[in-house]
């Protein structure tokens, strides 16, 4: 099974018993929504920023921390004896030299991405490894801004205009406007922010930001595709950003089914919408230039 097809089985899997991998459906007190690197502390990004919280939660796992065997044996640890590791991937950039020239008489290199696995373990499958814990999330019982999700939305600069009223959440890509019911319209602050980041990853394909094909959106605002899948994914990468823990989202049967649909006839569908989800947060992050490496390969 190759690595595509091995995250998307996951994925499906997850689906398939009732959990949305980027909608983590309950929050445990003393856990984290970030999946840190031990070795390196850097969090991890695209599908694994998605599936190794949800696998750790499933499991019990307390550490938002993950180590490969080879990682936690450098630190001085070791993996406990039949436990059972998670896949992770990751996108390596390759050059391969062309006999052609350019103007200057210099080779052409033609640049691409290859997918690399590696299977990675918690901390908490691990002896003498000793990783900070992280502190609960506050969860408000009942509607209020929450200052960092706020901060998101006001410090977007290219960002389209949001308007108020009615019961409808979508993102026009004609006149570039998005369009959200009143905030207390919502069950709770988490439900108001992430269906905003949701139409806030739409906008980021316009044509003046990412110029994304936008026109799934413009023939059916309900169809599930593949910028569906990035719209969602981008929610929650901001979602996590801005330290909230989504509440249980009531999804019906035939928006699992279409969706798994869609992933089992095209298994690189998810590490891809993933992907194109990471440069569309780190466009509303200003975070963009540092991230041109990911976004060429998407």
């Amino acid at each position: 099974m190759n690595p595509f097809e091995e995250i998307t089985t996951r994925i499906i899997t997850l689906m398939e018993q009732g959990h949305i991998p980027w909608r983590k459906p309950w929050a445990s007190a003393g856990t984290s929504e970030h999946a840190l690197n031990f070795s390196t502390k850097k969090h991890y990004r695209g599908i694994n920023a998605f599936l190794l919280p949800v696998m750790g939660s499933l499991q019990g796992y307390v550490s938002p921390y993950w180590t490969t065997y080879k990682q936690a044996q450098e630190k001085g640890g070791q993996v406990r004896k039949g436990e059972k590791g998670f896949p992770v991937v990751f996108f390596s950039f390759q050059e391969k030299r062309l006999d052609q020239l350019d103007d200057n008489g210099n080779p052409l290199l033609d640049r691409y991405a290859l997918l690399k696995r590696y299977t990675v373990f918690n901390i908490d499958q691990c002896d003498g490894l000793d990783a900070p814990r992280p502190a609960p999330v506050a969860t408000p019982a009942a509607f209020s801004p929450i200052d960092a999700a706020e901060r998101i939305v006001t410090d977007w600069r290219d960002a389209p205009p949001i308007r108020y009223g009615g019961a409808r959440a979508c993102y026009t890509p004609g006149s570039d406007r998005i369009q959200m019911p009143p905030r207390d319209a919502f069950h709770g602050a988490e439900e108001f922010y992430s269906t905003l980041f949701h139409e806030m990853g739409h906008a980021t394909g316009h044509a003046s930001r990412l110029d994304r094909d936008m026109k799934p959106l413009l023939v059916s605002r309900h169809s599930y595709s593949k910028e569906e899948l990035i719209a969602e994914f981008t929610a929650c990468f901001l979602c996590n950003r801005a330290g909230i823990l989504p509440h249980t989202e009531e999804n019906s049967a035939a928006y699992l089914r279409s969706w798994m649909t869609v992933l089992k006839n095209d298994p690189r569908m998810a590490v891809y919408a993933a992907a194109q989800a990471q440069k569309a947060a780190d466009w509303i992050l200003h975070t963009r230039a540092a991230d041109a490496e990911t976004r060429r390969a998407a």
